[in-house]
């Protein structure tokens, strides 16, 4: 049951995304949740008929446990898959998102040779052995670290 309040907390609207990179990580976090939701499905499907099993094994006083528990977390399970269907996927609570990314992978396209050009001066700079050499690697591998793609 832990776990069910756990999920649906999980599941609270995300805020838009203002980058790639959070757009990214909301996708890949949205799928995880959504591979999460499955295999928690199969753990109940199987809690659910361990549950029933032991209960026509041991008719008494630990049927009856095991029916309440069995019904908690049954409630809990259902508390959890109503908040998902109320959750929107990351898709159609941001339809606008593959949009973005193709605006944003052209963009850095345009400008990924301006990047190389930086980056090769930045290099330059750093043979150089300049009294700034420190900002000029951080600032090398800001614009760098910025503009990598992760597919």
């Amino acid at each position: 049951m832990a776990r069910a309040r756990e999920r649906r907390a999980h599941l609270a609207p995300p805020p838009t995304p203002r980058d790639l990179r959070a757009a990214t990580a909301l996708w890949r976090d949205h799928d995880a949740a959504e591979n999460d939701m499955v295999a928690i499905d199969a753990q109940m499907q199987v809690l659910q008929e361990e549950g029933s099993r032991l209960q026509r094994l041991r008719p008494g006083g630990n049927s009856q446990q095991i029916a309440l528990r069995q019904q908690a977390l049954s409630e809990a399970w259902r508390s959890v898959t109503s908040s998902r269907g109320r959750h929107p996927s990351a898709a159609r609570c941001h339809p606008q998102l593959p949009q973005a990314q193709q605006q944003l992978r052209a963009e850095k396209e345009a400008r990924d040779d301006c990047f190389k050009d930086v980056l090769a001066r930045g290099q330059r700079l750093l043979d150089e052995e300049r009294p700034s050499s420190a900002e000029i690697e951080e600032r090398c591998r800001a614009a760098g670290g910025g503009w990598r793609w992760s597919s």
